[in-house]
């Protein structure tokens, strides 16, 4: 019996590719709001759903035995820190969430 796995902040699926060539996890939902990023993953994983808010995920929704999470770490780059002006803790609301809902 295969894990199931819900991957939060996603990108193009590198934690669901890694995790599913074990061929002991499957993955049951996407995390990830970026539209590139969203077509990646519905060319790559077919049939698996993607919620684009992290809010709209419940745990009795998605039932899952792992938990995956690309936190976003654009802050941590200078220069694009200095150009979108992203604040220097940029991702405590992502962290944050992901706190009060599992």
């Amino acid at each position: 019996m295969k894990l199931k796995l819900l991957d939060l902040f996603s990108g193009i699926g590198g934690f669901s590719l890694g995790l599913e060539s074990t061929g002991q996890f499957e993955t049951i939902a996407f995390v990830e709001k970026d539209e590139f990023c969203q077509k990646v993953l519905k060319k790559n994983f077919n049939n698996i759903p993607i919620e684009s808010e992290v809010r709209n995920v419940k745990g009795d929704r998605y039932a899952a035995d792992i938990i995956t999470g690309g936190f976003p770490c654009q802050h941590q780059q200078r220069g694009i820190t200095k150009t979108w002006g992203i604040n220097q803790h940029g991702n405590q609301a992502e962290t944050s969430q992901f706190r009060e809902q599992y």
